[in-house]
């Protein structure tokens, strides 16, 4: 299990759902808890939380707090949607 499975799996037990998208060799956070992400970071196309490396296939974070931030701003933004 890669680090991007990982981070998707220990949200979800922790009730925050997230869509992961790819484009080779970025991962871009697509969605957290339906709301989708408009801010553009690492890449042209969307907000990147991992890179692929080619040769190892290995997944790293770009920015693990910059990601952990973003997802934190979009569940709070979920919940005051909930509670309007």
């Amino acid at each position: 299990m890669n680090r991007a499975e990982r981070f998707c799996l220990r949200l979800q037990r922790i009730g925050i759902t997230v869509e992961l998208m790819g484009n080779f060799p970025w991962i871009y956070l697509r969605k957290v808890n339906g709301i989708e992400v408009q801010e553009l970071f690492g890449g042209n196309h969307g907000f990147t939380a991992f890179m692929l490396h080619g040769r190892t296939g290995e997944v790293r974070w770009t920015d693990r707090q910059r990601v952990f931030i973003k997802v934190r701003e979009l569940v709070h933004e979920s919940r005051l949607k909930v509670s309007e």
